[in-house]
């Protein structure tokens, strides 16, 4: 049988379809906002926004596909990429279904169990999903303001905690000295010791003297 006529080109093309279209719906929202009520925020924000992300996770935009191409194969990658959650729920859900098969890795079997795997998980995850975003919704409504204003304002700390307490695990010693950094410039930007224009690259700013220190700790043998 010809893989490539049969199998690869197939799954290619359907793969970038769907992360196309799965693209364009991510700016659906933004779209419906601009084209019915004109709202459109300054391009400063934007570029300000996409800065602060990427200088967190740009990295992992490129080191990503290619650490878990083996494990999801074509089609998997296409798959976990689009439905997310890849090393928390695709990567696990890849590895048991191939263990549990027995099929030897870097195979096609080995593939097509994986898509079975992943394919799984992501019914499950997207069904645990909707069930707790139904609910959710009632549950949000009939709790009290003090709640909500809590949950509003701590939200986006309590999910980047949980950020580096995932990728700190096991790492403690080159955790601490960034983390100390990280604490000494947001107490400097709090007294205003930091000037305004240099308030938005905070973030940036840590990332880049984070790497710094990480490189330096690793040639000193300080961390492996």
């Amino acid at each position: 049988m010809d893989d490539k006529k049969y199998w690869d080109d197939p799954v290619n093309n359907l793969g970038r379809f769907t992360v196309f279209i799965g693209l364009l719906l991510c700016f659906a929202p933004f779209l419906y906002l601009v084209l019915m009520y004109d709202v459109m925020p300054p391009w400063e924000a934007v570029l300000m926004g996409f800065l602060g992300v990427a200088s967190a996770f740009g990295v992992v935009w490129f080191v990503e596909p290619v650490a878990f191409f083996p494990v999801l194969g074509t089609a998997g990658t296409y798959m976990s990429f689009l439905a997310g959650a890849i090393g928390q729920q695709r990567i696990p859900a890849a590895q048991i279904a191939k263990n549990v098969a027995g099929v030897p890795e870097n195979s096609r079997e080995a593939e097509l169990v994986a898509i079975c795997g992943i394919a799984g998980s992501v019914f499950f995850n997207v069904s645990l999903m909707t069930i707790a975003a139904v609910a959710g919704t009632f549950i949000l409504a009939i709790l009290p303001d003090i709640v909500m204003n809590a949950i509003t304002t701590y939200i986006l700390p309590v999910i980047f905690g949980a950020v580096l307490a995932m990728f700190a695990k096991g790492r403690m010693k080159l955790l601490a000295p960034i983390l100390a950094i990280a604490v000494i410039v947001q107490f400097a930007n709090t007294q205003n010791l930091i000037p305004e224009m240099l308030t938005r690259f905070i973030m940036l700013f840590c990332v880049i003297v984070g790497v710094g220190v990480a490189r330096f700790m690793y040639v000193k043998g300080m961390v492996k």
